[in-house]
């Protein structure tokens, strides 16, 4: 990723008083350097949906997102990184890349979502994704009063928004492009 000199950082944070009480602020930024410089930069895709509401009462709600990058060598890439994000009533995500030939390759497939175990997943190999590949994220929901980390009692619809009891529906996927050469 590029950071120009004199470049600001600026981190997103979404808090939630736990049991009432405030707590300090831990959040930590590591940065490395390369000491050689890159030949690509990674670019963040998101994948995303703002528009839905998850209705009360259903355990299982539905959500999904795409995107087909054109079909074209011009944007032939390979996916490095996948970050999901979804918040306390997410329970299962799961993206995949169709690729132009018609396999399909999962990118990630999350079946117990945990709000508290979420980062960036690195791939042991870059995945390819050639131009015309279409990437699709599915996710499910649970809200109802099964779900023990429901904030809601009695359950509310819920859509997007930036608070912890707001829901979330995003997976970034970090790609490079094939045919960058950077001097």
């Amino acid at each position: 990723m590029s950071l120009p000199a004199n470049s600001r950082v600026v981190l997103q944070v979404h808090y939630h008083p736990h049991n009432g009480a405030p707590k300090p602020d831990t959040t930590r930024i590591g940065i490395y350097f390369s000491k050689t410089k890159p030949s690509k930069l990674l670019r963040i895709l998101p994948l995303i949906n703002t528009t839905f509401t998850i209705p009360p009462n259903d355990p299982s709600y539905r959500v999904t997102a795409a995107f087909t990058s054109p079909a074209s060598s011009f944007f032939d890439a390979h996916a490095w990184i996948i970050a999901p994000h979804m918040h306390l009533l997410g329970r299962k995500m799961r993206v995949t890349a169709t690729l132009p030939s018609g396999k399909t390759e999962c990118l990630i497939n999350i079946d117990d979502w945990d709000f508290n175990w979420q980062g960036q997943y690195r791939f042991k190999d870059a995945v390819a994704l050639p131009g015309g590949t279409r990437v699709s994220l599915e996710a499910f929901y649970d809200n109802s009063s099964d779900n023990p980390r429901n904030p809601n009692d009695p359950p509310k619809p819920v859509s997007w928004g930036e608070a912890t009891t707001d829901e979330m529906c995003i997976a970034f996927i970090g790609v490079t492009r094939d045919n960058e050469f950077l001097p």
